[in-house]
């Protein structure tokens, strides 16, 4: 298995548009690879070139080449539909128990568990927490049902807002999800969710172990809604 530092090496070759955010970005949690600090100076000169590239032409993502450039490590995309459809490819950097950091190549980062998003850095209008223990467990169990969760972002100003929300969760569904390295049947759950202030509606592809492969969820009123794919687990 190859170290962070050969990966990212080999990912230079890639055609990847991605997501473009603050520059000084900080990880959620501390990692113990001593290849860090050289994986975010070699993501950066990627994002770099990536960008000169893409003036030049539209470049797809190659994703069966790039699965083969970062094996074993999980990877996922995430498309900020709300943004111009801006997206990268993420890829695991640290896993604290259930939850896993992903970043990109200019080290924004996307905290999920069992697929849901719980918070993200770098991105502007940040999630900063999202306390959703009911929804996960209706996630994981298929099944319908009412949650609340509390949802905390970071504004322009610097100000961190907290909305409670109540939701509804449903089943709509079933659906094959075959992306990347992925190809798992799934129970397709909708979530609508109200607060006084903002109501949104996300959706979930769910397999038989409880994990979220495939979603759109929003992530505030800033950053609006995110297309979510596990590429490889």
């Amino acid at each position: 298995m190859g170290t962070l530092l050969e990966m990212i090496s080999l990912m230079t070759h890639l055609k990847l548009p991605l997501l473009v955010g603050a520059a000084a970005l900080t990880l959620t949690a501390c990692s113990n690879n001593p290849d860090e600090p050289k994986f975010s100076e070699r993501m950066k000169k990627l994002l770099t070139r990536q960008q000169a590239a893409k003036a030049q032409t539209a470049g797809e993502i190659d994703i069966d080449a790039l699965l083969k450039a970062t094996a074993p490590k999980p990877l996922m995309m995430a498309t900020l539909k709300d943004r111009g459809n801006a997206k990268s490819v993420l890829l695991e950097i640290e896993r604290n128990g259930a939850y896993r950091t992903y970043s990109t190549p200019f080290r924004q980062t996307i905290v999920t568990r069992q697929g849901l998003v719980m918070a993200t850095r770098g991105l502007g209008d940040d999630l900063m927490a999202n306390v959703a223990s009911d929804s996960l467990s209706l996630i994981r169990a298929r099944r319908a049902g009412k949650a609340t969760r509390v949802m905390d972002f970071l504004n322009a100003a610097g100000d961190t807002l907290r909305y409670s929300f109540d939701c509804e969760m449903t089943v709509t569904g079933t659906a094959q999800v075959k992306q990347g390295a992925v190809n798992s049947s799934t129970t397709e759950m909708t979530e609508t969710c109200t607060a006084a202030q903002y109501q949104f509606t996300n959706t979930y592809n769910v397999d038989g172990s409880g994990e979220i492969l495939a979603s759109q969820q929003w992530l505030g009123a800033g950053l609006g809604t995110a297309e979510m794919k596990v590429l490889r687990r």
